[in-house]
């Protein structure tokens, strides 16, 4: 009941309380928005989506590679090629 009454009675006095932003309210919108792209290309550029080096002279023999290598590149080399 304390607190009805103080609210009451700050509008009867008509108290206004103004928080003034800094700056217009979209471009809060428009600052997040551009931060959050920022930070998207970012993270896709430590992406390494679908590259494969391609084979130099140190592994041009696919039979010189490791047992677990050449599977890996065999697993692509089938999925590539649907």
């Amino acid at each position: 009941m304390l607190q009805s009454s103080a609210l009451i009675q700050a509008a009867e006095e008509g108290a206004h309380i103004v928080n003034e932003l800094p700056m217009e309210a979209h471009w809060f919108g428009i600052i997040a928005f551009l931060t959050f792209i920022g930070l998207f290309v970012i993270t896709w550029t430590f992406s390494p989506r679908s590259t494969l080096p391609e084979a130099t002279g140190h592994h041009a023999d696919p039979a010189a590679l490791p047992a677990d290598e050449a599977h890996a590149v065999a697993q692509y080399e089938s999925k590539r090629s649907r």
